[in-house]
């Protein structure tokens, strides 16, 4: 019957057919359509899962997530296989079904201070007395106050500095200047823009994802001509003079007690290829830095990215032997890693990165045991890290119980795992399920280390959140220029990462570092990290600003004009 279904259907030759062969042709030409129709329908799904796992990196997505043919006929089998099977006893190992929180209804929260301004709006002018509604007479009550809460647009200061000149007491040769004034810094004072104005661009930028030519858009709105070549300007100036800071910055991630590194594309306009597209291989290498405060019982952190053309091993770890860092190192599966300066058991790698592709198996084959106990056990792990990590940080326990409590409760489980993975592998096979258990077995003993480190987690989120918010910002401003502006871009989102993950404002932290730290010197960079910065000199020049007053004598407005450059 399939050489009849695969032959030429003509008039002539189904005439010829029997009632019996018509019956079965029919059976068949519907078994078909149907198999077509799953096979469409699980591409669809493929590429539906595609499309939403837009953070992942492409190299991750793509070695699984747009099989070839044949392999979506096989998925195709499988599904079908699991249509039929009758339902089975309970498994022996239950796995915990994750809980489906019900959508809870949005609400929003704003507060004022007692000491807001309260503007009255009075809708009561020429209100009548009575009011009649489908036939029913109303009278007029007591009136009603419902309270709303109003922005204003975002007040102007105009900032007077003013700088002690001296003049000269003899006669100066031609060319000489007469007179000169204690500029603190001649490149940045001499900017019409203040520090408060370029952190709040830079926080818009790198915090909110607003890139530079819609915030000019916005300026214009409000009737000032601020364009992004201005900006970037500005930008640039203050990290000219903070190019020191941003080295001391990052020398700081190797005196913490952990690093968690991973990189993210950062594609530069002016680094091309010898095909004359923009090169690919740059990067922002992601530095996250961790020590815990035993005494504050709080994890201090830093956040460093710069950018890197490539990921070659002394790229990856440029500033590990020169700082002398040999403490542990977390990071996910890129080989470049593993061929470092860190020793062999102060390497750990992430188990997000290592169940990752057995995830989206069981998005297809739901019923695969081995596979459902290894994910239910790898959620174990982190309930045993969350329930220790909150005893730890509201003092219940001391650090070394904490290490000695995971690595008693926690390594049993990996374990486990590893038996389970023992029984699912088939090195024959190449499929997702295969390339997940393949991850597990060459990375064990790695997966193992970060039991041994009290800032160490099971896995590298903290790089992976930065990558994250990179990510969405670089969808909005899409690429650097320069390197030398992908240096700047670098620096500004790791300051502001920082200062977040150290409780402090991030526009305050960058107005605090633009107005004091061009002026610092180096031996007192410490000061200007998170921890030690005296934030009540920013709260001092803000409560200046508020109490502001405008100037009686003048009559004209303040125009600051000129050219981007």
């Amino acid at each position: 019957m399939n050489e009849k279904i695969d032959s030429a259907l003509t008039r002539e030759a189904l005439e010829k057919f029997s009632r019996d062969e018509l019956i079965s042709l029919n059976v068949a030409l519907f078994n078909k359509v149907s198999s077509l129709e799953e096979q469409l329908r699980v591409s669809k799904e493929l590429r539906l899962l595609a499309n939403s796992e837009k953070y992942s990196p492409s190299s991750e997505q793509m070695e699984f997530l747009f099989p070839e043919l044949e392999a979506i006929f096989k998925f195709c089998e499988v599904l079908q296989a699991i249509k039929n099977q009758k339902a089975q006893n309970e498994e022996e190992v239950k796995v915990e079904e994750e809980k489906v929180n019900k959508r809870k209804k949005r609400t929003f929260s704003l507060t004022a201070p007692a000491d807001a301004p309260v503007v009255e709006i009075d809708h009561t002018d020429n209100a009548p007395d009575s009011v009649e509604k489908d036939g029913v007479i109303y009278k007029r009550g007591i009136d009603k106050e419902i309270f709303k809460v109003s922005y204003t647009k975002r007040k102007k200061i105009v900032e007077k500095h003013i700088y002690p000149t001296w003049k000269a007491t003899v006669e100066v040769e031609k060319g000489e200047k007469a007179q000169i004034v204690g500029f603190n810094n001649v490149s940045l004072d001499a900017l019409s823009c203040s520090p408060s104005l370029v952190a709040e661009i830079l926080t818009k930028k790198f915090d909110d994802h607003l890139p530079l030519y819609r915030q000019s858009e916005i300026f214009e709105r409000n009737g000032d001509e601020i364009s992004r070549q201005l900006m970037c300007h500005w930008i640039m100036k203050y990290y000219e003079n903070l190019c020191d800071f941003d080295k001391y910055f990052g020398d700081q991630i190797f005196k913490m007690n952990l690093i968690n590194q991973d990189e993210t594309p950062l594609e530069v306009v002016s680094l091309k290829s010898s095909s004359g597209k923009i090169s690919s291989s740059s990067f922002a290498i992601i530095r996250v830095g961790s020590t815990y405060d035993k005494e504050k019982h709080k994890m201090n952190r830093i956040i460093h990215v710069f950018f890197s053309n490539g990921r070659s091993r002394e790229l990856l770890f440029d500033g590990f032997e020169r700082n002398h860092y040999t403490g542990p190192l977390m990071t996910d599966g890129l080989k470049g890693y593993f061929n470092g300066p860190i020793d062999e058991e102060k390497k750990c790698t992430c188990w997000v990165h290592a169940v990752r592709k057995l995830k989206k198996y069981v998005r297809f084959v739901k019923d695969d045991k081995p596979i459902n106990k290894i994910l239910y056990l790898h959620g174990q792990l982190y309930k045993i890290e969350e329930t220790l990590r909150n005893k730890l940080d509201k003092g219940d326990i001391s650090t070394d119980e904490f290490l000695e409590k995971r690595k008693e409760e926690a390594k049993p489980i990996i374990d486990e795992i590893y038996k389970m993975v023992d029984i699912a592998n088939n090195p024959l096979k190449k499929d997702l399920r295969q390339e997940g258990l393949n991850y597990l077995i060459e990375y064990k003993q790695y997966l193992y280390h970060y039991l041994d480190f009290l800032e160490a987690t099971p896995d590298s989120n903290e790089c992976e959140r930065r990558a994250k918010a990179w990510a969405t910002g670089r969808k909005n401003w899409l690429f650097c220029q320069t390197i030398d502006g992908a240096d700047a871009s670098c620096f500004f989102f790791s300051l502001v990462e920082t200062a977040k993950e150290n409780g402090l404002n991030p526009e305050d932290y960058l107005e605090y570092i633009l107005t004091y730290g061009p002026s610092t010197p180096k031996e007192n960079y410490d000061t200007l990290l998170p921890w030690n910065v005296d934030m009540s000199r920013i709260e001092k020049l803000h409560e200046r600003k508020a109490n502001a007053k405008p100037d009686p004598n003048r009559t004209k407005p303040y125009v600051f004009t000129g050219r981007s450059r």
